[in-house]
């Protein structure tokens, strides 16, 4: 299930906090919580994330442990290691993922679809992103961050995972 997160006096998936709160409530989620906020979003839902990532030649992740899922709307094999997937098989990964590899997961996504073969084609992909999720980032937005977006294609170092979702380790004492 959804991991679960303190919101006012109770816990609530990110999910729920952004369907009963929208956008403000998120906002003051993360504010609260982990000391920033945002001006911007998107909001995906599970068929419009499969529909954008499956624009995609591959999106490259690390499967952080051999797996073996069947139910009856998912059928998924998948060996451990870094490898490039179909964004359908991707999206089922990060929905029957541990969460604990779910940002890591993500960023790469992410990495993977601001890559240096889509850089020239930005407004193209702003345009599929911008149909295929809730947003409020414009097209004046994207134009005014297109430069920098570009460069981020370009770059060899791309998201890392923030410390606080990183996998534990066992320490010896």
């Amino acid at each position: 299930g959804d991991a679960q997160y303190l919101f006012g006096k109770s816990y609530m998936s990110i999910n729920r906090i952004y369907t009963e709160n929208g956008f403000d409530g998120l906002n003051k989620y993360f504010t609260d919580n982990w000391g920033f906020s945002t001006d911007k979003y998107a909001v995906f839902t599970v068929s419009s994330l499969r529909k954008f990532l499956s624009l995609f030649n591959g999106i490259s992740i690390t499967v952080a442990e051999s797996i073996e899922y069947h139910s009856s709307s998912i059928n998924l094999e998948l060996d451990k290691g870094y490898q490039s997937l179909s964004g359908e098989k991707v999206l089922n990964y990060l929905m029957i993922c541990d969460d604990k590899y779910k940002e890591k997961v993500l960023c790469e996504i992410i990495s993977s679809v601001l890559k240096p073969e889509y850089a020239d084609n930005g407004t193209k992909l702003f345009k599929n992103f911008a149909n295929y999720s809730e947003t409020d980032i414009s097209i004046i937005d994207y134009s005014d961050a297109s430069d920098t977006l570009k460069t981020y294609c370009y770059a060899d170092d791309k998201f890392e995972p923030l410390p606080f979702y990183m996998e534990e380790t066992d320490e010896e004492n």
